[in-house]
Formats: C-alpha cells, structure tokens, sequence
C-alpha cells in the first residue's frame, strides 16, 4: 500500500530550482508546505529502509529525500516551529504533528546505518533537535495539542535525551488528563481527535515508564463501544469539533484497540479490532499501525 502511495506525491513537487522551496512539496492550493513536504520524507524513508519496499535502497530517492529536506528546513522558523499555513503561524502544535512524519523517519535512516545517508541523517536531526527547542517553551491552541507535543518530546527524548523535554512534559501531565467520569476526553471528538489523544498517551506511557496513562486510554477505548454503529460508523453529535455530525468509521482507533487489546489480553477490546478491521478499508488501516 505505501508502495503505491509514493508515486502520487511527484505531481505536488516542487521542481523548479529557483524556487526557493525546490524539493519540497505543495499541497492541493499548490503551496509548499511543512505538512506535505514531512509526509513525503516520512513514508520515503521508510520504503527506502525497509527490505520489502520496491523502493528498498534506491539511489535516486536518497536525492529526493536531501532536497525535500533542505526544503522543509526553510520552511522551518528561527525557533523552531513550523506554519499551518491555513491557520496557524509558528506553530508548536502543528510542528509536534510534522514530528510524527519526522521522528520515525530518523529512526528507519538510523537503523541502516548506511554511509549514503549521512547527510539525510543530520538534516533530520538538525529539524528535530529545533523543533524540540520550541516543543519546550511553546503553547497550544486545543486540549488534545498538551497530549501531542508531550508525544513528541516523549520520541523527541528517546532519541536525543534531555531533562528539558521531560520538564516540559511533566508541566502538561500536571494539568492532568482531561478525562470525564464517562470516558470522554474535553472535546468529545470521536472522528477525529479522540484517537489522537488516546495514540498520544500510548507513546507517553511508553516513553515515559508511565503505564498509569494507560488508564485513560482504556477508559476513552471502554466508552467508545457504545458509540459504534452496527455498520461501523462512530458517532459523532456530542463532538464539539470540527468533526461534529460527520460521517466516519473507527480506522483512526485501530492502534490503540490492537496496542491494549495484546497488552492486556482484553478480548472485547481485541473484538472490536476485528470489527475495524471488516468496516475499514486497507488503505485506511495502512496509517494507523505504526
């Protein structure tokens, strides 16, 4: 499936050298963006790293990745951040987003240890370690963005270790989990940033040593049974959201139900895997298990 999907990334490049952003890539306003341009480094490295890919070693995409790169790193603020260029200008929340492309990128680069891609391996590190410096002083916009960036400095740390990040995520933690008695996070956003929340604090409690965050996960994942359709569908009236009275399945939740269905043995929880997993298509799923 991600096979597939890399080549559908060339139309949205930018190619023309005097573009200041050449190599990075646009989105369907045709703007050049962190967003884009980090989901082509993501998947690029990934494919380029792993064995089973078509694009497993490739020489001309070790080129492609260098110069989305040298884009993105212009796209990148004095501090750090990151834009959405729709909305958010020096963004901490959005540049923790652009980490989750950017992290494991680093990760599969860095787990071949192969000479050519050197310099892939610094440009990624210099992104990360400026988008920890804003990660550590920076705010947000929503509720679910503490659990986001606290994620990131999570990954952020694994790679890099640093007292600052973990500081920093313990004066989130200490605003506590925005949980209510039922299970429903503040923003009640069942399509849309429930399972970011839930993925978040998975990561966290890994990371961190902190399974006691996996409470509130499974408390989210017990609550949403009761708001799945027969056909699959997630209910979405109580969101207050963006994606409030939209339609949508429950792929974005697979991770979480799978990641504590196998670490608690919960066969309700493991039920509900099977259940996403015939009301879901493949592709859906492909982007939800890493």
């Amino acid at each position: 499936i991600h096979d597939n999907q890399l080549p559908s990334f060339q139309k949205y490049k930018v190619v023309q050298k005097e573009n200041r952003y050449f190599g990075g890539y646009m989105d369907d306003a045709e703007l050049p963006n962190p967003h884009s341009t980090a989901a082509f480094i993501g998947k690029a490295c990934m494919l380029w790293s792993c064995k089973e890919s078509i694009f497993f070693n490739q020489t001309n995409l070790i080129l492609e990745i260098e110069e989305a790169l040298s884009s993105l790193l212009k796209m990148q603020h004095s501090d750090g951040t990151i834009d959405l260029l729709s909305t958010n200008f020096h963004s901490t929340p959005d540049t923790a987003f652009v980490l989750e492309n950017i992290i494991p990128a680093y990760r599969f680069i860095s787990a071949r240890n192969n000479p050519s891609t050197t310099k892939i391996k610094n440009l990624l590190k210099q992104f990360i370690i400026q988008a920890g410096e804003a990660l550590t002083v920076g705010g947000i916009h929503t509720p679910n963005h503490r659990w986001v960036v606290s994620a990131s400095l999570t990954r952020i740390n694994e790679l890099f270790p640093n007292e600052k990040y973990i500081k920093r995520i313990n004066q989130w933690l200490a605003e506590h989990i925005d949980l209510d008695p039922d299970g429903q996070y503040t923003e009640k956003s069942t399509n849309g940033y429930s399972p970011i929340v839930n993925r978040s604090l998975i990561t966290m409690a890994e990371g961190l040593n902190k399974p006691e965050l996996l409470d509130a996960v499974m408390k989210n994942l017990k609550m949403t049974l009761y708001y799945v359709h027969p056909n699959g569908e997630v209910v979405t009236e109580a969101s207050n959201r963006q994606d409030k009275g939209t339609i949508g399945n429950m792929h974005k939740y697979y991770h979480g139900y799978r990641f504590m269905a196998l670490r608690y043995k919960d066969q309700t929880l493991a039920s509900m895997c099977r259940t996403i997993e015939n009301t879901s298509t493949r592709e859906q799923l492909a982007g939800f298990l890493d």
